[in-house]
């Protein structure tokens, strides 16, 4: 039986006090011994500290002192500095537990796995969730780096209690899954939004269109602002970062670029024969479509208040 409360005596250090270092503090500090604080934006540091509001914060006025005073060590920052950040961290202490909360993870962790003393453990999480929000029944993954089994079970654990549904997978399974969770979703909303910048005179016009959708197209394009007007250079990074983006989407090209050929050669009967084809890989097609039936019903109720 694995006991998290071998955890809870640890002190927790933030590195990023963004949106995910701000959750992540909040979250462990009800169960943690001491939260240290580090961001190299010091109002990030001062707002969460005010937020936090416990004797139990302290602020660090360094990477340095910050990652000397943890037992778990959290890396919460852009993908683009954790080349940075990895050389920085030579004082680690011995036996502490580096995690980091990067959307990918075989370049993040080979390169924290090169960088750190050998006497540090290293564990990959990936919300997959958008923060603020109520951990109860939210995706935690969990990504083995360098981590005892004992420590892997107490994070898995840990994340369970605080409601999350857990998953475990390797590094590689988990970005060749992110080219069609996110790059797959991603890269085409990006393409979309640039539509309509071309095509539309005027963000008036498509306020406009709004008028004439549906449910379904309404919530279609308030998806797309999530991932075009939020973050965007984090979601830049997110296709950078992937070594299996391009394979999905220069696959994704060429799938669009036949379907343009035969709109335009008018054969709908090679149409039809492809979609059929393609629409055999979705398997819970009904429990989906009674989903997403619920979703816009939903979302009428929203509309109309």
């Amino acid at each position: 039986m694995i006991d998290t409360n071998a955890l809870f005596s640890k002190s927790v250090g933030i590195v990023g006090c963004g949106t995910i270092g701000s959750f992540l503090a909040e979250l462990f500090l009800e169960k943690f011994r001491r939260i240290y604080l580090y961001d190299i934006n010091p109002e990030a540091v001062s707002r969460l500290y005010s937020k936090l509001n416990s004797k139990e914060v302290i602020r660090c006025e360094t990477l340095e002192d910050c990652a000397s005073s943890s037992d778990i060590l959290i890396l919460a920052i852009p993908m683009s500095s954790f080349d940075e950040v990895a050389k920085k961290l030579k004082n680690l202490r011995d036996g502490s537990i580096v995690i980091e909360t990067s959307s990918l993870k075989l370049r993040i962790l080979t390169l924290l796995s090169s960088s750190l003393p050998r006497t540090v453990e290293i564990l990959g999480i990936h919300p997959m969730f958008s923060p603020p929000v109520d951990p109860k029944h939210k995706k935690m993954l969990l990504i083995p780096e360098r981590i005892s089994e004992d420590n892997l079970k107490r994070f898995e654990k840990l994340f369970q209690n605080f409601g999350f549904s857990t998953r475990i997978l390797m590094k590689e399974e988990h970005d060749k899954a992110m080219a069609f969770i996110q790059s797959l979703i991603h890269v085409p909303a990006m393409a979309i939004v640039l539509t309509l910048y071309n095509l539309l005179e005027n963000p008036q016009e498509f306020l406009k269109m709004r008028n004439y959708m549906g449910n379904f197209h309404s919530l279609f394009y308030d998806l797309l602002s999530r991932v075009t007007t939020r973050d965007q250079k984090m979601y830049v990074s997110i296709q950078l970062f992937n070594p299996y983006a391009l394979k999905v989407l220069k696959n994704l090209k060429e799938n669009l670029d036949e379907v343009i050929t035969l709109l335009e050669n008018s054969d709908e009967k090679k149409l039809c024969e492809l979609l059929e084809r393609g629409s055999t890989i979705i398997k819970d097609a009904e429990e989906a479509i009674d989903r997403t039936n619920k979703l816009l019903d939903l979302y009428d109720k929203l509309e109309k208040k």
